[in-house]
């Protein structure tokens, strides 16, 4: 089948028209590794907006029209943060459904799903990296490696884990080195990725096949694929909270409709929300999203996002497509028309976005009016990509205010992006953030005084030593434990809420050796402050208490250990008592005797001292904050503003 076929395809199933360099990446790919055993990565470098996402998903429609499985079983597909696997997955759905390709799972730390075994799976750089290395919970240890390598692999904007050490950057260099030893189709899409960090990735496999060859050759209208960002303004030594609290916002506010506000830090888009919350009318809705919050919260608010921060919205009733504000939303968070409103939906006139990094690259929304802290020249990109993102908009709005610090990110970054924005003018600014060759030139330029520190621990090289020597079938449990996918190990955290009633599972140990299982005794619902006072209680060592994973799950977020431990020692918002800390540690189901409920995974509820009894030296033995599930101080955690430090 040839692309103009293909193309075909896509009209007739999708109603898309494929793109000229979309068609040119296929025909790059297709010519790759139907003549070659071990093919070259591609790398395909194309605007925000373009469609990057096609020409992930086209092999696998190619392959799925002819009924020819030669070049794989399936696609992985990998991205830098967990709000896009949501998105991505459903658009991915939305197409190749049409297709008949229907089995998609979602993989991060915080979904249900454990292996990739799935026609389509579309997985953090983390959990990806964790199968690859078979860093897994479960016993089928070669099972996601297997199906991954038997895939082809799709990396989508996957460089954006921001760290001074380019230490995830070096991970996927030698990643990428593996699966072309091993003949693993692979593809590296990205709008905003710095030459510096290109050359890392790449330096183990050498020069990837590019599409365009030269960003020179990129003459498409920016009109034909995205809407048009008018104006772009960076208001130096101006600060996003004075500037939200000023009469040219309160002006903005009145006249846009959609608009998005983006900081740098949690703690900043908490304040951002107040100020704007304060302003706010009996029909707008201002959303706080940020990636502290609970799981089962973060998703209801990214999913009333996603329906409502768009410039042509669908009603969840009628289906009809060419809606725009004002529209009504039922209480069960259904976006509804004039005419299919029930008597108690509520109406929403404008929508106000108060964001982190999570809204970056992927997401697939749109605003009027983006308000955006300065932040590394490719997160910039990234950012203005959600501003008038629909070909059918005009007008769009860019503002750009300094940061109070660099947090979270380099400071010489920050400094840079800073000084350029202030040299450049107006229509250069636009330029910088829009087009293909300008915001290139742009991210390079200040990239330029970057210099990654050098790494003072281990964990880089004892990964990437063990990437190296990755057997099949060969387990090294020690070395699997030590890989790590970021330089600064990742801490899950279960909020509940004060008053929340948890489902807990008294059980007892019973057997020798082999055949130990925990018992369940009783099932009963109550609070956090009471399971702690529980604990407290239990008679012995083989008395324990368990949560459901479903129960964990709902109420979890993630967070680097670095911000939860200060000279050694838990963060307060971890510690019950003063001194202790509450672990919730994953109990294979063979050491679990529950039942019908059998299948079910569960965490075990421990309640440990901060300082352990005196040793033989007479020292006291501290526990420090690991890699693993803690649960935090209800005080800590509100219901609206998520984590509060």
């Amino acid at each position: 089948m040839s692309i103009q076929q293909l193309e075909l395809k896509y009209m007739e199933k999708v109603n898309i028209c494929l793109r000229e360099f979309q068609k040119k990446a296929m025909e790059t790919f297709f010519s790759e590794v139907f003549s070659k055993v071990k093919p070259k990565p591609l790398l395909v470098r194309l605007p925000t907006g373009y469609g990057k996402t096609v020409i992930g998903e086209a092999p696998l429609v190619y392959q799925a029209i002819n009924d020819d499985w030669s070049i794989s079983r399936g696609l992985t597909y990998v991205l830098p943060t967990r709000a896009l696997t949501h998105d991505v997955a459903d658009r991915l759905f939305g197409d190749l459904c049409r297709f008949g390709i229907t089995d998609i799972k979602e993989l991060h730390g915080e979904s249900d799903a454990t292996d990739f075994y799935a026609d389509i799976s579309v997985a953090t750089f983390d959990t990806f990296l964790y199968a690859f290395a078979r860093r897994t919970h479960d016993y089928h240890l070669e099972r996601p490696a297997g199906v991954i390598a038997t895939s082809y692999v799709v990396f989508d904007e996957a460089h954006m884990l921001q760290d001074e050490y380019l230490y995830s950057h070096n991970i996927m260099s030698k990643v990428l080195s593996s699966l072309n030893e091993a003949g693993v189709p692979t593809i590296i899409m990205t709008a905003t990725m710095p030459k510096i960090i290109e050359n890392v990735i790449f330096e183990k496999t050498g020069e990837p096949l590019r599409v365009p060859d030269d960003l020179n050759e990129f003459k498409e209208n920016i009109s034909s694929y995205r809407g048009l960002i008018e104006k772009v303004e960076f208001k130096q030594g101006v600060k996003l909270l004075d500037y939200l609290k000023s009469p040219d916002f309160r002006s903005e506010l009145r006249e846009k409709k959609r608009i998005l506000i983006i900081a740098n830090t949690v703690q900043r888009a908490i304040e951002a929300f107040k100020i704007v919350e304060a302003m706010m009318e009996k029909s707008w809705k201002v959303i706080l999203l940020h990636s502290r919050l609970r799981l089962d919260e973060r998703k209801k608010r990214e999913n009333l996002v996603r329906k409502l921060l768009r410039a042509k919205i669908k009603c969840d009733k009628c289906r009809k497509e060419d809606l725009t504000l004002p529209v009504y939303v039922d209480a069960d968070d259904k976006v509804v028309c004039n005419e299919c409103k029930s008597v108690n939906a509520s109406e929403v006139s404008k929508i106000v976005l108060i964001a982190t990094q999570v809204i970056e690259a992927g997401l697939n929304v749109s605003c009027e009016l983006l308000v955006s802290e300065v932040a590394p020249a490719d997160s910039l990109v990234q950012r203005a990509g959600r501003c008038a993102r629909s070909v059918e908009e005009k007008g769009g709005y860019c503002i750009i205010v300094e940061p109070v610090s660099s947090e979270p990110y380099p400071p010489n970054l920050i400094k840079n992006t800073s000084e350029m924005l202030n040299k450049l003018s107006d229509n250069e600014k636009l330029y910088a953030l829009t087009s293909l060759m300008k915001s290139y030139e742009f991210i390079n330029e200040s990239y330029k005084e970057f210099d990654p520190k050098e790494m003072i621990w281990e964990d880089l090289r004892v990964t990437l030593r063990y990437l190296e020597g990755i057997y099949p079938f060969i387990i090294d449990r020690t070395a699997i434990s030590s890989v790590r996918a970021r330089p600064n190990a990742t801490v899950y955290l279960f909020a509940p809420i004060s008053d929340e009633r948890i489902k807990v599972y008294k059980m007892r140990l019973e057997g020798i050796d082999e055949k130990k299982r925990y018992k369940k005794e009783e099932c009963f619902e109550t609070t956090l402050e009471k399971l702690v006072e529980y604990v407290k209680k239990l008679k012995d060592n083989k008395e324990a208490l368990f949560l459901e994973e479903e129960t964990v799950k709902r109420g979890i977020f993630t967070m680097e250990k670095v911000y939860l431990t200060k000279k050694e020692q838990p963060d307060r918002s971890l510690l019950f008592d003063d001194d202790k800390i509450i672990k919730l540690s994953y109990v294979r189901t063979s050491l679990l005797d529950t039942g019908s409920e059998k299948s079910v995974r569960y965490y075990k509820v421990e309640l440990l001292p901060i300082k352990g009894e005196e040793s033989r030296e007479g020292t006291r033995i501290r526990k420090i904050i690991e890699e693993g599930t803690y649960i935090i101080n209800p005080r800590f955690y509100d219901v609206k503003y998520g984590f509060l430090r």
